[in-house]
């Protein structure tokens, strides 16, 4: 049996209601849907930063009585997991990096990811791979950690200057620019030959200047 909670609000940064700016997140959202549609809930939700977030809007929302329960995706900050704590309402984080551990939470294991990613690649013959990825989040640290791991598995060295491109955001035109600065730097038969991306649009943007 589901508890007795008939509205749930869920938090996240804008991008995640965008398919266009963030497909992982929207998909999560839209997971989120199709879960609760069999069932008398309705949904609500609520755009607020993943560091320094709006602290008055998220405690208007969580506070309303009108909200049985929340789900807290991709939000970084601190103190809206304290907040969410001590209220006492039913909470979730989902792919969020929290330290004190007082609210239930689910998330990928991206140091995994970023390993398992790697290993695939070097197994089947790649030496010169490149990491095309956006770190302005501790999870995809987390995923480069995994890459490192996995190069230093096979005695391989993991160079900044070769092996990692980063990004300030996830858009596939950035990726493109950002790859297109590094490959112009590098002869052609030095050009990697392979790339693992951060996400979905910076695929399409490798793609797209790769083609």
């Amino acid at each position: 049996d589901r508890l007795l909670l008939h509205n749930l609000v869920v938090f996240a940064p804008k991008r995640a209601f965008d398919l266009r700016a963030d497909i992982f997140y929207y998909k999560v959202i839209q997971g989120i849907r199709d879960a609760v549609a069999r069932n008398d809930v309705h949904l609500s939700y609520c755009a607020i930063e993943e560091n320094d977030a709006d602290i008055p809007a998220f405690l208007k929302k969580l506070g309303n009585p009108a909200c049985d329960a929340a789900l807290i995706v991709g939000i970084d900050d601190p103190h809206v997991h304290a907040l969410a704590a001590d209220i006492g309402k039913p909470c979730v984080l989902i792919n969020c990096n929290s330290d004190s551990m007082r609210l239930d939470a689910v998330s990928p294991d991206h140091q995994l990811i970023g390993r398992y990613s790697a290993n695939y690649l070097i197994e089947h013959g790649h030496r010169d791979i490149l990491a095309l990825m956006c770190l302005r989040r501790s999870t995809m640290e987390r995923r480069l950690n995994g890459v490192r791991e996995a190069f230093a598995a096979h005695n391989m060295v993991f160079d900044d200057n070769r092996h990692l491109v980063a990004t300030a955001g996830f858009a596939a035109e950035e990726a493109r620019a950002a790859l297109t600065r590094h490959l112009a730097g590098r002869e052609r038969e030095n050009y990697p030959t392979a790339i693992l991306a951060g996400g979905d649009f910076m695929a399409s943007g490798a793609i797209a200047e790769l083609l």
